[in-house]
């Protein structure tokens, strides 16, 4: 029964890696959030997030590939050992067909602690089938079986005889002597002190305090009115005051142009991460773009949306708070905002943003899923 079910796996992905489509962009959001819940350890989430991912993505060998070797890490660390085997069988069948996996992005940690697990679960002939796992099925093979020493024969020993106990008369105790009675010696009293009296020192009068003096009152002449000029005189720092507030303005406006250009290299830097498996580096770009001062709106809606991505659902809605009230245009924004909230609990914010966010948002399987758990029409 095993064996048919190998088979019918290993028809239906030759089948689908044919076709060769593009991926479902829904199905691989949700393939990099299951990574990123199981590099934080919410391995319950991740197995959840990875066995939807591995289904809309087995078109796909090697994003199909790497759905199950993650999926099979997080069963092995949730101690579900049938599912990991599972799990594992998927990723040496997708292997066999696409030979992908040793260039598939996959952690070192991950890809090491997967290769150990499939050396433990596979069988022998099975991991000889997959050329990547060669190694593994070497270093899996058992260690040759070292005889023991033969044991050595010790002739018995005589227990030594008890020595006889000798017992002795116990001595008579001889009486202590009494303590020489003494008479006790009277001690004198001490004599009290002699007392000294001294004369009071007799008391001086104040001295009488003067009275002060008045202070002079000074009288001032008032000073002549000067006439103003009839024409003020331009100086150099009246000049400067007396520019326009559109100018002011634009010298208090700090510049954009370097801050944003930089801020959209780090979010391709960050985006090319994500596709690549780094969700935790490319987690960390957004999070420092977020501290950042002086962002266009534009780049900084990206980065919330970068940040939610990533499954930093706190600092994405932290982010997007600073932008509100969100503008026309901007419902696929609302929606990431919707799913933040709902993530953390706040279901009656989410519905409202959804609500409001529906009529512009597009059709797609991310939308629809959010839309059913948001507005509970699952």
């Amino acid at each position: 029964m095993k064996i048919v079910r190998t088979s019918v796996i290993a028809v239906a992905l030759v089948a689908f890696a044919s076709v060769a489509q593009a991926s479902d962009p829904f199905y691989v959001t949700l393939l990099t959030r299951g990574i990123s819940d199981a590099q934080r350890g919410d391995n319950f989430r991740a197995a959840k997030e990875l066995r939807i991912a591995a289904f809309g993505l087995v078109d796909d060998a090697s994003q199909y590939l790497r759905a199950q070797v993650y999926l099979a890490h997080a069963y092995e660390k949730m101690s579900q050992r049938a599912e990991a085997t599972a799990a594992v069988e998927k990723a040496s069948l997708a292997e066999r067909i696409s030979g992908a996996y040793t260039t598939t992005a996959i952690d070192p940690d991950t890809r090491s602690a997967f290769e150990s697990l499939a050396a433990k679960l596979l069988r022998p002939e099975q991991l000889a089938m997959v050329p990547a796992f060669k190694g593994r099925a070497k270093s899996a093979a058992p260690a040759p079986v070292v005889a023991a020493p033969p044991r050595q024969t010790v002739a018995p020993q005589e227990t030594p005889k008890p020595a006889p106990v000798v017992t002795k008369a116990p001595e008579p105790v001889k009486p202590a002597p009494m303590p020489a009675t003494t008479t006790p010696r009277q001690t004198e009293a001490p004599k009290p002190a002699p007392v000294v009296t001294k004369a009071p020192e007799p008391v001086k009068p104040p001295a009488p305090q003067e009275t002060p003096k008045p202070a002079p009152v000074v009288t001032k002449a008032p000073e002549p009115a000067q006439t103003a000029p009839s024409r003020p005189i331009a100086t150099p720092s009246t000049q400067t005051q007396q520019t326009s507030p559109l100018v002011s303005a634009a010298r208090h406006q700090p510049s954009l142009s370097g801050a944003g250009v930089e801020a959209a290299a780090q979010i391709s830097d960050a985006q090319r991460m994500l596709n690549e498996g780094k969700i935790l580096a490319a987690r960390q770009i957004y999070l420092r773009l977020a501290q950042t001062e002086g962002l266009p709106r534009n780049t900084s809606l990206d980065v919330a949306k970068g940040l939610n991505q990533t499954s930093a659902w706190r600092e994405s809605s932290a982010t997007y708070q600073k932008l509100m009230p969100f503008r026309s245009g901007e419902e696929l924004h609302q929606f990431y905002e919707a799913v933040n909230r709902y993530e953390l609990g706040d279901v009656n914010a989410a519905r409202d943003l959804m609500t409001r966010a529906l009529p512009a948002l597009p059709v797609t399987r991310e939308t629809s899923l959010y839309k059913a758990k948001i507005l509970g029409t699952q």
